[in-house]
């Protein structure tokens, strides 16, 4: 199966975004690829107070595009997008179309980016987002899939559920910052994958977005061996939006999965040892 990437540097305006990615699909689509991967917020990039009027609607210029672009290239494509909540905020969602056009599955993010980094900047996503409750497993380009948005590469809890109900790829994506990409963006990608033994297909915004904050970039596709398939440029001096692709060998995992088989290993019913003595006063 052939992924492709798109790597974006949304900012506030839908429209201007709207165009901006439609020049992108066509670009990726003309890789020939089964799936094409939008990163986190595709649609807008800017404060917590403006997301509520800037979210897509369901019956909107997003989904009409997706759904319109999937049918005519007969591929799948997976997007996160901002939508409308009943209750004044939105979802953050990654929502996957089908080859025919039709929205196959839709996952709300479940964990929130809610901190305060060390350079002094904070995020409060929970402001303006509802969370979601539940994984979701579906079919993409008929291979059994999970989706995590951003923040949920942090809980690894959430991958090996996803995992364990049978996905052999977990599309991420999102929008990680300068600061955090820089530091954990790799290691939390590659080891996601590793120890899940699952094809990682990430795709990040790039660039500034709004005062004082920008995304790192290095949008990636990792295999379940740690191996980095392809990797998007990341922020510098020129923001680089970028469309990268892979082919997902799933003999490949096969053979991991046979040849170095942890997940057979995994202890359900490990429970909480007793506090070892302490050997060195």
């Amino acid at each position: 199966m052939k992924a492709a990437v798109i790597q974006l540097n949304s900012g506030s305006d839908p429209e201007k975004n709207l165009s901006r990615v439609g020049k992108l699909l066509k670009a990726a689509a003309g890789q020939r690829p089964d799936v094409i991967l939008l990163p986190e917020c595709t649609n807008f990039m800017g404060r917590n107070e403006q997301v509520p009027e800037n979210s897509a609607k369901r019956d909107g210029p997003w989904f009409e595009m997706f759904s319109d672009f999937a049918r005519k290239e007969k591929l799948e494509i997976i997007a996160g997008l901002l939508v409308r909540s009943p209750i004044l905020k939105a979802f953050n969602i990654a929502c996957s179309f089908n080859r025919e056009g039709v929205l196959q599955t839709e996952y709300r993010k479940i964990h929130l980016f809610d901190v305060e980094l060390a350079d002094g900047d904070s995020f409060l996503e929970s402001a303006a987002i509802e969370a979601g409750d539940n994984p979701v497993t579906g079919e993409v380009a008929g291979i059994p899939s999970g989706f995590a948005i951003c923040y949920d590469l942090r809980f690894p809890e959430l991958f090996r559920i996803l995992t364990l109900a049978g996905a052999k790829v977990i599309y991420v994506p999102s929008a990680f910052t300068a600061l955090t990409g820089e530091a954990h963006w790799k290691t939390l990608i590659s080891a996601r994958a590793i120890e899940n033994q699952v094809f990682i297909v990430a795709a990040n915004q790039v660039g500034p977005y709004a005062k004082n904050k920008s995304s790192y970039g290095h949008s990636m596709i990792v295999d379940p061996w740690g191996r980095i398939l392809a990797e998007a440029p990341g922020i510098g001096k020129q923001e680089v939006e970028a469309v990268i692709m892979a082919s997902l060998d799933f003999s490949l995992q096969e053979k991991v999965r046979r040849e170095f088989p942890c997940l057979s290993h995994v202890r359900f019913n490990a429970g909480v040892s007793p506090k070892p003595e302490t050997v060195y006063p």
